[in-house]
């Protein structure tokens, strides 16, 4: 069956519409559902653990379905669900439990840049929640709009990882050194010195290299390398460059 199948099974065994209720088998479904990528069967798997229906009552269980959803789904406005949601409880009021996920979710995803990586390592690790590697983005992207050092760097990586997107690796991890990530610094200093082939790019590469090494990474070998490639006079002037930065963490709350 199709998650979409699996999901309306799931319903009508768990409503009676097929003619008989059966929670056990109603639970399975819906949990078949989550595993081929459905969203809302969570929030159901939920509600039966927190009442025991079809599974043995588990707290921590339900709440781990209810905060696998709320992260996954931050942005997610209960009134504007059409009673989607509703159903799913057959018109029982939605649980407190459910609704400070919900409400606490999108509290943080406007909040602090740190709590935004937080939680997007949470949901890409399946960190007390349900693994979404997909649906971390959402988190990361939002920690990138406020100019996280890790967020920049992260989505370097991403990008870099992706075929055609060698300009966007380029750009995230220069905002990263920018922004005083250390990893970003060694990384684009080494990517300038191996790449490039102009006086200016090797000039770049001694700047940043200086500056990884300024925040305690040891870089003295390329450090010494870029410097062959440049006359006493541009070693000079990339080192006092290097200086002239502010080397502050910073980030946008």
């Amino acid at each position: 069956m199709t998650r979409e199948q699996l999901f309306y099974a799931a319903h009508a065994y768990d409503s009676g519409d097929c003619g008989a209720e059966d929670d056990s088998l109603a639970f399975s479904y819906y949990n078949e559902s989550v595993e081929r990528g459905d969203r809302f069967p969570m929030i159901r798997l939920g509600y039966f653990y927190l009442n025991g229906t079809g599974i043995r009552r588990d707290i921590e269980k339900a709440q781990y379905w209810f905060r696998s959803y709320a992260l996954a789904y931050p942005t997610a406005n209960v009134s504007e669900w059409d009673g989607i949601v509703e159903s799913l409880f057959h018109g029982d009021p939605l649980p407190d439990v459910f609704l400070a996920e919900i409400a606490k979710r999108a509290q943080e995803y406007n909040g602090s840049p740190d709590i935004l990586m937080e939680n997007y390592h949470r949901l890409a690790d399946g960190d007390g929640v349900r693994a979404n590697p997909e649906r971390a983005k959402i988190w990361l992207m939002q920690a990138v709009e406020k100019k996280h050092p890790d967020a920049l760097y992260e989505l370097a990586q991403r990008l870099r990882a992706e075929r055609n997107s060698k300009g966007g690796y380029r750009v995230y991890l220069r905002l990263a050194a920018e922004a005083n990530h250390p990893k970003a610094q060694k990384e684009l200093g080494e990517n300038y010195l191996t790449t490039g082939q102009e006086l200016s790019e090797k000039y770049h590469a001694l700047v940043w290299l200086v500056r990884a090494q300024i925040n305690g990474v040891n870089v003295e070998m390329l450090i010494r390398k870029a410097e062959q490639q440049l006359d006493e006079q541009h070693r000079a002037w990339a080192r006092e460059k290097a200086a002239d930065f502010n080397f502050t963490p910073r980030s946008q709350d």
